[in-house]
């Protein structure tokens, strides 16, 4: 069987996928004018051809696990085709997401927006990682700054920790619930594995070696990594990533794993963050005293973001608004001395729905 979609999925799986495919076409053309759509793409683990394959005695058959991400591209200034549009497709994709039981997502793109836009993991996987629903190759040849992996900005390692990292916040806060639950259980150990695998790809893509396959990146880092509990993490995310599965373990083991991958991700992420600054951080403390973290930010910028927030007291602000989250997870998740844990909590989170 020729698969298309994911590594391993059954026949089933695999013409699940094309259906969707096919239904997104026909919907964007039924949609969209004639002479805006240029071209549909889908992206991510499904369209890097790793897309994930959860198999649970409960189900019958393979069943997929990852978003399907479609991109749009089309004739026309980006801003103003989503003023036009968004709504209308975004009310296709929560159709198609109720009809098939998985999140089916679609992103607009304007003329000239994958030219303009700065290199980053996100387009860097695109560029690499898709396949054609409708449309060729030449509509990425203006894009070719994407194509490199040595292009990816350092800062693009740091966000990629900052995500994972606020994951295990997040599952923090569900270990703490009173009332832990299967989906609390499952949820928990999703953000843990996305976090296991962060944590090599980090580190490749500071050194320029990072790749759109996760099994390339794997093979990377056995030769790159300089501890093996880095590498045996990556190997655990790979395989949640290609082959995800329900979480059987107690709140007790979780919360064992995720103090375990949580002290991992802070040498991880004190490392990153040392090369990046050229300054080593001996700890957290450390790092939270460090500023600007974004130092080719504009301070304008900043102010302005801060005012659209919290109105004139956000105008004092000058620091990068990510910043602040990172010296919020930095607080919440690897500060031993933390006064009013749920205080810190509700800041992160109120940063997090802002910034994130």
């Amino acid at each position: 069987m020729r698969r298309l979609y994911t590594r391993d999925g059954d026949t089933n799986l695999e013409a699940r996928i094309a259906t969707i495919c096919e239904e997104v076409k026909a919907g964007l053309i039924d949609l969209l004018p004639a002479v805006m759509l240029r071209g549909i793409a889908l992206g991510g683990g499904y369209g890097r051809g790793e897309g994930g394959v959860l198999r649970d005695e409960t189900i019958a058959g393979d069943q997929p696990y990852n978003d399907v991400e479609f991109f749009v591209f089309t004739r026309g200034p980006g801003q103003l085709v989503r003023r036009l549009w968004a709504k209308q497709v975004d009310d296709l994709g929560h159709i198609l997401t109720k009809r098939h039981g998985i999140e089916v997502e679609m992103r607009l793109l304007g003329s000239g927006e994958l030219r303009r836009a700065r290199a980053s993991m996100f387009y860097y996987d695109l560029y690499h990682g898709h396949r054609w629903v409708l449309g060729h190759d030449t509509l990425l040849a203006d894009a070719a700054h994407h194509a490199e992996a040595k292009h990816l900005p350092a800062e693009e390692a740091t966000r990629l920790l900052m995500n994972r990292a606020s994951g295990l916040v997040f599952a923090a806060a569900r270990l703490a619930r009173a009332d832990f639950t299967r989906d609390d259980a499952d949820f928990v150990f999703r953000n843990i594995a996305k976090a296991r695998l962060a944590m090599g790809d980090a580190l490749l893509t500071s050194a320029g070696l990072y790749h759109w396959s996760c099994l390339v990146r794997h093979e990377r880092l056995r030769d790159f990594v300089t501890t093996q509990e880095v590498l045996a993490h990556h190997r655990k995310g790979v395989a949640f990533k290609l082959h995800p599965s329900r979480s059987r373990h107690s709140r007790e083991e979780l919360a064992a794993l995720h103090a375990d991958v949580s002290a991992e991700m802070r040498e991880v992420f004190l490392r990153i963050e040392s090369l990046r600054h050229g300054v080593a951080f001996a700890d957290v403390a450390a790092y939270r005293a460090y500023h600007p973290k974004f130092p080719g930010a504009s301070t304008l910028r900043n102010r302005l973001v801060h005012f659209r927030d919290r109105g004139l007291r956000g105008l004092a602000e000058t620091r990068h608004p990510r910043e602040l989250l990172l010296d919020q997870i930095g607080e919440v998740l690897w500060s031993e001395d933390r006064p009013d844990p749920q205080a810190g909590m509700d800041r992160f989170e109120g940063l997090w729905r802002r910034h994130g």
